[in-house]
Parts: structure tokens; C-alpha cells; sequence
């Protein structure tokens, strides 16, 4: 016979593998996997966290593909990856972020400036809370293609104004963005060839 220690061991490990005692089967709730994204990239400028969580989580609920950012040195870093790529993009960046010279909170319109060197520059959407006619000049003579004013009324109430971001956010899903895609610029176009003449067709 085997020793006492040796059978309670084996017992155990029989126990271990035994069917179970009700029929019941338990299923674990996976969670749903994201569909892909179906939209073009989107970068997403903003240096409110709340935005950037709020508007980026409906714009991928839509199927854009967001890459998020806080600051107007991540953001150009994340334009030069873009660029590189030569693919189509989107920029949506608010203006009120800090300029390159420290002296205004402008930055938004420093970030156009920057994609529209870019090979393929991006169709830009800039978020602002308020917009004067001057700066819209500027904007439109930076490369920005749309504007969108952006919630800030109820800020003092937190569940209201993510409300209303949400709200914001699928306005720029459903309308704002197919229209700046619209707007996508390509590469300048190769030179006609010259004719006999010498001109181009």
C-alpha cells in the first residue's frame, strides 16, 4: 500500500481533474473588439485632457483612426510621422494652444502653418471658442479649411459640458470631418508636357 501522505496526494490530484458536480456551463463576457478603422487618421490637438478623451472616444466610435495630442511639440512630431507617410490625413487642432514664440496662446495656427509644408499637406480644422475676423484672415491664409466652435459655456458644470462634448464630438464624425476630407490636398500636379512649340498643353 502506498503511505498515508502519498494516497491523500493522489486523491487530491484526482479530485483536481473530476467532472464537475452541476451542469451548469459559466461562459466569461469578453469584451467587443473594436472594429478597424474605416476613416482616414485624424490628429487631434488639444491641451485639455477632457477633450482630447471625450472627442477622440466618439470620433473612434465612428471608425477614425485618432492619435491624440497635448502639446504643440508632441503634436509636430506626430505631423512629421504623418507626413512622412505621404498618406491622407486629417489635422484638427484648437487654436488656443501656446505659440512657438511663448508671446500668445495662438498655437493652433502655428500647427498650420507647420502641415501646410508638409508634401501632402492635411485639409486642417481648427477648434476655437471664439474667433474674431482678423484671426479668421489669418487662419484661411495659414491653410485652414474649416472652423469650429467648440463647447465652453458649461464648463462650470462637468456633466453637462462632457455632454456636450460628446454632443461636439459626433458633429465632427458626422459633418464637419467628411467635408475637410472633401477639402484633402494632394501633390502638386507634374508639369504638362511641352509641345512642338515649346508651351506646355
Amino acid at each position: 500500500d502506498l503511505p498515508m501522505c502519498l494516497r491523500d496526494a493522489a486523491a487530491a490530484i484526482e479530485a483536481s481533474f473530476a467532472a464537475p458536480e452541476t451542469d451548469e456551463v459559466v461562459l466569461e463576457e469578453l469584451p467587443p473588439e473594436e472594429p478597424p478603422p474605416t476613416g482616414p487618421p485624424v490628429l487631434l490637438v488639444d491641451d485639455e485632457p477632457e477633450i482630447r478623451r471625450v472627442v477622440g472616444e466618439r470620433l473612434v466610435a465612428a471608425g477614425f483612426d485618432v492619435r491624440a495630442c497635448g502639446t504643440p511639440d508632441s503634436a509636430r512630431r506626430e505631423l512629421e510621422r504623418l507626413g512622412a507617410a505621404r498618406g491622407r490625413f486629417l489635422l484638427v487642432t484648437d487654436l488656443g494652444l501656446p505659440s512657438d514664440s511663448g508671446a500668445s496662446f495662438r498655437g493652433g495656427l502655428d500647427l498650420a502653418r507647420h502641415a501646410s509644408g508638409l508634401p501632402v499637406p492635411p485639409p486642417v480644422l481648427l477648434m476655437a471658442e471664439a474667433l474674431d475676423e482678423k484671426l479668421r484672415a489669418r487662419a484661411k491664409r495659414l491653410g485652414v479649411s474649416l472652423l469650429a466652435f467648440k463647447p465652453g459655456l458649461s464648463k462650470l458644470d462637468p456633466l453637462q459640458y462632457e455632454a456636450d462634448l460628446r454632443a461636439f464630438g459626433d458633429k465632427l464624425a458626422r459633418d464637419w470631418l467628411p467635408r475637410l476630407e472633401g477639402r484633402r490636398r494632394g501633390p502638386a500636379p507634374p508639369p504638362a508636357p511641352p509641345t512642338a512649340s515649346g508651351e506646355p498643353t
